[in-house]
């Protein structure tokens, strides 16, 4: 074997087993570009909501919110959080994004500097460059946008703007070379003054509490844009109210003390919206997280606590709504328990009427004289027999009462006793006219209760019968009954109107 060749070989195979034996190396990731081109600053910001049929708060804001999410997603020399959101935002807007206010990017012009020294011209050179590249790429997206806001924005609505920011009247297109933040800000001047009605709902907003259902990240975006509309609609809220409002809610939910106690000991100067959103973004993903065991070693125990008395209030309301649905049934059944009793004492009493009226007309006993062989004592030239007395109501009769009275002799008899003159008058009965309102809202009748009686009352149901009673009696055939001979109950006959508002008892 020539031994040049065997050489050859021999070093191939060394180094071989010298690629074999280096580890693997991860591919190099390139850094972000900064470098956008129209297609895709386009293709990012896409359709914008349009102001269609006219620009108004409500859609001038949908616009911008959509527009500034968008801008985000393009990557920003000046931001990587938001990139090119400051582009478009104004600027006290955008301080509640970020702690570093957004600048545009100025022109390097079309060279760089010029008659430097060697090492001068490279710095020179390489400052240019990327000063361009971000120029370049903020001109791009300035077009994007313009382009998006002239298909959003109506024709008639589009107004420029001049270097002072106002609008110019009659211009019917935005051009390129436009600030987006001038645009936005002649459209809120002009068409986005939020009306009475979105100015009390947006201060209710404001001044609602955090409802802990939903993300601290959504509450605290919420009360950002209350306080862009109050920008918009002057007087704006200070960043002092928004910072008070938002711990002030934090402190009703009872959940975060530690964060609380932790956020107090924070110097007032360092006390800015973006570190405490940041504060109580964590707090509030730190208790998200944690769990019975692990809250005490992260210092939010008494969130942990605040867990499990949720739980036992959620019980206790639990067992309060179950107690009281069982008050109002025990009360319904005792309502209705009163009821019967009063319906049952009211039969007892219409049956201890009708055995008065069975007395009243049942014959007197005879009276027995006493035997003996003198004569009875003359009766006094005033005296009344028995009989008349038991019908005049003195005795236990059913005209025993107030309104029963003798009647008087005739006018211009003489008085029974001397002195007292003649009536001179004629007597009336003075009966109150019967009331004529039934209690109870039904038309059935009972043989032997009469005509005013519970709904379950006739006359086969009845359950304080007559001697006599007859089962097949109703109110519609107890004149046949009448006729027939029958002792039919006309008790309650004159009361013929219905109750106007009857309550269960009544039926």
């Amino acid at each position: 074997m020539d031994p040049n060749a065997a050489a050859d070989a021999a070093a191939v195979e060394a180094g071989a087993d010298a690629a074999a034996a280096v580890p693997d190396i991860a591919p190099f990731i390139e850094p972000p570009s900064y470098d956008i081109d129209f297609e895709t600053a386009a293709a990012a910001i896409g359709i914008l909501p349009s102001l269609h049929p006219r620009p108004s708060h409500a859609n001038i804001r949908a616009l911008e919110r959509d527009l500034f999410e968008k801008l985000e997603t393009l990557q920003s020399t000046q931001s990587e959080e938001w990139g090119f959101r400051g582009l478009a935002e104004q600027p006290a807007e955008y301080a509640l994004k970020s702690a570093t206010p957004w600048v545009h990017s100025p022109n390097p012009g079309q060279h760089r500097q010029l008659g430097l020294a060697a090492g001068p011209t490279r710095d020179a050179e390489a400052i240019y460059a990327a000063e361009k590249a971000a120029y370049q790429a903020q001109a791009t997206v300035t077009r994007a946008i313009i382009a998006a806001l002239n298909n959003a924005v109506p024709k008639a609505f589009r107004r420029g703007t001049n270097a002072a920011g106002a609008a110019i009247v009659g211009s019917a297109a935005y051009r390129s070379n436009q600030d987006p933040r001038d645009i936005l800000r002649s459209l809120r001047a002009t068409y986005g003054i939020p009306s009475p009605a979105e100015r009390n709902a947006n201060e209710a907003m404001f001044a609602a509490p955090w409802n802990t259902s939903e993300p601290i990240e959504a509450y605290f975006d919420r009360i950002e844009d209350c306080y862009v509309a109050a920008i918009i609609a002057s007087p704006p809220y200070t960043m002092e109210q928004m910072m008070i409002r938002a711990i002030t809610s934090i402190q009703l939910t009872g959940l975060y003390s530690q964060a609380l106690i932790e956020w107090n000991q924070i110097p007032t100067a360092n006390q800015t919206w973006d570190r405490l959103k940041t504060h109580f973004t964590a707090a509030y993903i730190a208790r998200e997280q944690s769990g019975t065991g692990t809250t005490g070693n992260n210092g939010y125990h008494i969130a942990a606590n605040a867990i499990a008395h949720d739980d036992t209030m959620a019980n206790l309301e639990t067992t309060l709504a179950h107690e009281l649905s069982n008050l109002h049934v025990a009360n319904n059944a005792q309502h209705q328990s009163t009821l019967a009793s009063i319906a049952e004492l009211r039969n007892a009493l219409a049956a201890a009427q009708q055995q008065l009226a069975l007395l009243a007309t049942a014959t007197p006993p005879a009276v027995v004289p006493v035997h003996s062989h003198a004569a009875p004592p003359p009766a006094p030239a005033n005296h009344t027999p028995w009989t008349t007395q038991y019908r005049r109501g003195r005795g236990n009769g059913r005209r025993m009462g107030r309104n029963n009275y003798s009647a008087p002799p005739p006018i211009g008899a003489a008085s029974a006793i001397a002195g007292i003159p003649p009536p001179n008058y004629t007597p009336t009965n003075r009966r109150s006219v019967p009331n004529p309102n039934k209690w109870y809202n039904n038309h059935n009748y009972c043989y032997s209760c009469g005509y005013d009686v519970p709904i379950w009352h006739t006359s086969a149901t009845c359950n304080d019968r007559k001697p006599h009673h007859q089962e097949g009696c109703t109110r519609a055939n107890v004149g046949a009954y009448k006729a027939a001979g029958h002792y039919v109950s006309d008790r309650n006959v004159h009361k013929t109107i219905m109750p106007s508002n009857p309550s269960p008892g009544q039926a």
